[in-house]
């Protein structure tokens, strides 16, 4: 299937700032920039935003302020991407086919923005509410022709040399740790033992309980949040630059169950883990932050009450053509339209030009 080629004027406007309020930032030189941080929704569709905030109560979250487009998400062979093609079109900024990971659609393998940070000395992390091998944070990590084989993407992993690995537990990581312990990574499950970790090595963490605090059915879940903290901390220990990308997950996983409460609950745990990055990189002025999703999941409608929320907003239980949101902080993009792809491009000039201390 072939879609429409766009010809567009890319440009790429620092807006840095230093506030305590994200709503009011004031502009600073675009020199300062280094860090870049991929904020990756899976399956977050404009309505998942709208009726989280009628959950909440809220007009508005802060990171609207940012809001720069609305974003086209097709993969190379379908109008309705996947998960694998679309997080291979953020991390390299080409289109490929779905269940495809890290390579076009004719298997050759591209250099994803983790591999081209690691060959500019910049410190690179993954953070997901999914296991390791799950088709985001696969497409940023891994080389191989279907989503569906965890052998391959864990062998790619372990050789990647990216600093921080994050994911909910899976056996076959665990079964499998040595791999990682080989080549330099401690192997952690638990926050305890995160806590505690050096921050000289490189970190795999194949953590048993990832869940949204919200969701009160679970004991002592690990927050995305708290991922965030401790690796925007871990980052801040050393000299470079750095590269990360975080997963909220579960807002497809509900939505494909059209479980509206676990989806606005899994909203919520990314919104808290936004909420610091955003903060963070206020008080930081160095740090490029992209918000985006890689589809939309469910055909959400909005509501227009609280009691409208219901399962039957629902209008399928798979992903969907529909635009999906994106949000720049230190950056901007002028373009009457936007792709999936174009967001690489952001990306890109972040750690080409801004790799140096």
């Amino acid at each position: 299937m072939r879609f429409f080629n766009k010809v567009f004027f890319l440009s790429v406007l620092i807006t840095f700032s230093s506030c305590s309020d994200l709503s009011s930032c004031s502009p600073a030189n675009k020199d300062n920039r280094k860090n870049l941080i991929y904020i990756i929704g899976d399956g977050m569709g404009f309505n998942h935003i709208e009726n989280t905030k009628t959950y909440l109560g809220k007009k508005s979250f802060f990171f609207e302020n940012y809001y720069t487009g609305s974003v086209a998400t097709h993969s190379a062979d379908q109008n309705i991407t996947d998960s694998a093609a679309a997080a291979t079109a953020l991390a390299t900024g080409v289109k490929t086919n779905n269940k495809y990971l890290g390579v076009n659609p004719n298997c050759k393998k591209l250099q994803n923005i983790m591999e081209l940070s690691n060959s500019l000395n910049r410190k690179t992390g993954i953070i997901t509410t999914d296991s390791l091998w799950g088709a985001t944070p696969a497409g940023f990590s891994a080389h191989h022709n279907t989503r569906d084989e965890i052998q391959p993407i864990l062998d790619d992993q372990s050789v990647s040399n990216i600093d921080l690995l994050f994911g909910l537990h899976n056996t076959t990581y665990q079964d499998q740790k040595q791999k990682f312990i080989n080549n330099g990574y401690n192997y952690l499950e638990t926050l305890e033992e995160l806590n505690s970790a050096s921050k000289e090595n490189k970190i795999i963490g194949n953590f048993k309980n990832i869940n949204s605090k919200y969701n009160t059915e679970i004991n002592n879940p690990i927050s995305l949040k708290e991922l965030v903290t401790y690796s925007l901390d871990y980052f801040s220990s050393f000299d470079s630059a750095f590269t990360l990308m975080v997963e909220g997950a579960y807002v497809d996983k509900h939505s494909h169950s059209n479980n509206l409460l676990l989806m606005l609950y899994a909203m919520q745990d990314l919104y808290d883990a936004t909420e610091y990055i955003f903060d963070w990189a206020s008080k930081n002025m160095d740090t490029v932050i992209i918000f985006t999703a890689d589809h939309e999941t469910g055909g959400l409608k909005k509501a227009n009450s609280k009691e409208e929320l219901t399962n039957d907003l629902y209008t399928s239980v798979s992903h969907t053509a529909s635009n999906v949101p994106l949000y720049l902080y230190n950056a901007e993009f002028n373009s009457s339209e936007i792709d999936n792809t174009d967001i690489f491009k952001i990306a890109k000039d972040i750690v080409i030009n801004h790799s140096t201390k």
